[in-house]
């Protein structure tokens, strides 16, 4: 599971993976997406569309010398506690040992694969009540023995020291029949370093790690009346993105960002329309923010200073869908 407060993806169980840098195919994981849609799993490369032209096979020797083939195994503890206080009351715990492979574009041709030692533990309680009203809330301690963050001089996540994130989860799940649905969820993470390097010191934040992550999701369906003998249906939803307190190089902060989407839809007989919009208030967001020196003046003397840049978050955008079935 991954934390949308950047918490990593705690592992569990036996697991086989490439060892040498193109030795193996990775893994993508789908986010599922709330608003509106389920999950949707992200393929796996080479899922589809494989060239004709296959690479010959390597003998032994000839896949030691070029550094391609290998194969590792990693056996994790895991150890999980769900005790029933009173009917619909559970209290629960949980410890985990596991790994997090690195992005393979940050890998040399023959180099070792580095993995990432993980360590959670995680203690909190859940209430759920006739499927109508589930609530949760849980707190997490993560350790790693190094971090990913992005840096500007390479232009990709690089490797940093060892880290360390606290924090607390909660959620909502409210729902009335197939008409309405509610979901609130909320995660409070403080990620520090646990080792110092030569950018970074012991005890300071994890930069791109926000602090608070906020979501809401509130959905209608309902038949409405019946138009030439069939239902018409209509269907609403709202949903809002926060995020707080964004850490960022140099001990500076990102700017906050709330964002609203929204989407109207109807559905009679083979017909099906939709209206949605993102950022429904055309709010200015930044959509990242990052600290380092740089220069665009040809004639200058370049800075060495560290200045705020920022990549603009898109503004209000409609959208119109259609279905009909045959």
């Amino acid at each position: 599971r991954r934390h949308t407060s950047g918490a990593p993806t705690h592992e569990r169980g036996e697991r086989r993976c490439g060892g040498d840098a193109g030795g193996g195919s990775g893994e993508r994981t789908g986010r599922r997406r709330v608003f509106g849609r389920g999950a949707s799993p992200g393929q796996a490369p080479g899922s589809a569309g494989r060239s004709a032209l296959r690479r010959p096979e390597l003998s032994d020797r000839e896949r030691r010398r070029d550094g391609r083939g290998g194969a590792c195994s990693h056996a994790g503890k895991k150890l999980s506690l769900d005790y029933a206080l009173v009917p619909g009351l559970h209290a629960l715990a949980s410890y985990g040992e596991g790994f997090r492979s690195p992005q393979a574009r940050s890998l040399g041709d023959g180099e070792r694969t580095p993995f990432t030692t993980v360590t959670s533990t995680e203690i909190g309680a859940r209430f759920a009540r006739d499927q109508t009203f589930a609530a949760s809330l849980a707190a997490f301690r993560t350790l790693l023995s190094d971090d990913l963050a992005f840096d500007e001089r390479t232009a990709r996540n690089e490797r940093l020291p060892a880290t360390e994130r606290l924090g607390v989860v909660a959620e909502l799940v409210g729902t009335l029949g197939d008409t309405f649905t509610s979901s609130t969820g909320a995660s409070y993470t403080r990620a520090t370093f646990r080792e110092s390097s030569d950018r970074y010191r012991a005890g300071k934040l994890v930069p791109y790690v926000p602090g608070l992550v906020v979501r809401t999701d509130l959905g209608v369906d309902m038949p409405v009346y019946q138009v030439a003998g069939r239902t018409l249906r209509l269907s609403a939803g709202v949903a809002t993105s926060a995020l707080y307190s964004r850490p960022l190089p140099y001990d500076e902060l990102g700017h906050d960002s709330w964002i609203v989407d929204a989407r109207v839809g109807a559905e009679w007989r083979e017909l099906a329309l939709e209206v949605s919009a993102t950022n429904l208030f055309d709010l200015r967001w930044y959509d990242g923010e990052y600290v380092y020196p740089s220069h665009f003046e040809q004639n200058s003397t370049p800075s060495l200073l560290p200045a705020r840049h920022v990549t603009a978050g898109a503004p209000r955008t409609l959208f119109w869908s259609g279905r009909l079935r045959f």
